[in-house]
Formats: structure tokens, sequence, C-alpha cells
């Protein structure tokens, strides 16, 4: 996997485009894994939390998350500070199914 994720473009599980990378969030403890991104899905609509694990890097660069658009859509929304709090992160890890 890439390891500068910023800047790319994320596609969902059919190909469909969901948004672009504009940061990534690493693991408390290790502080060097990288576990979830904030994906920008475009103009006017709010950013959205969604975990790095099981994704991968096409041969365009682009990140294909394992995970339907619409659902992502649902996904947490990141605020503008784009660090989520631990309620944050326990809303993400249920919507996703993390354990």
């Amino acid at each position: 996997m890439h390891t500068t994720y910023t800047g790319h473009q994320v596609i969902d599980e059919h190909g469909e485009p969901v948004g672009t990378v504009s940061d990534v969030f690493y693991d408390d403890e290790t502080s060097t894994e990288p576990t979830w991104l904030v994906v920008d899905p475009g103009v006017f609509r709010k950013e959205r939390l969604v975990p790095i694990a099981g994704s991968y890097e096409t041969d365009e660069g682009k990140i294909v998350v394992p995970f339907d658009r619409k659902w992502i859509k649902q996904a947490p929304v990141v605020d503008a500070h784009h660090y989520p709090d631990d309620a944050a992160r326990q809303h993400a890890e249920q919507h996703f199914q993390i354990t």
C-alpha cells in the first residue's frame, strides 16, 4: 500500500468514486501504522472517517476500500480539526463493524 495517502482518489469495492484522501490517522499505540482515512467526498459534502484495513492501491494509485459508496456516505463525519475523539472512533468502529 502507498505510504502517502493524502491526495489519492478513493473508490469503493465496486469501482465507484468516493472522494479524495484529505488526512490519515495512525494507531495510537504504535503511531506508525495507518488505521483511518479521512475521505473528502467533494463540494458541499462532509468528510468521512473510513478504515484502511482491507483496502489496497490500484496500479493507477487509487485506494480501493472494501465498502460500498452508500455505506461510506453514512459513516461518521469528521470535524474541521480532523481529529476524531474516542466517541467518534467508537461510532466509526460500530458503523464499519470493526472489533
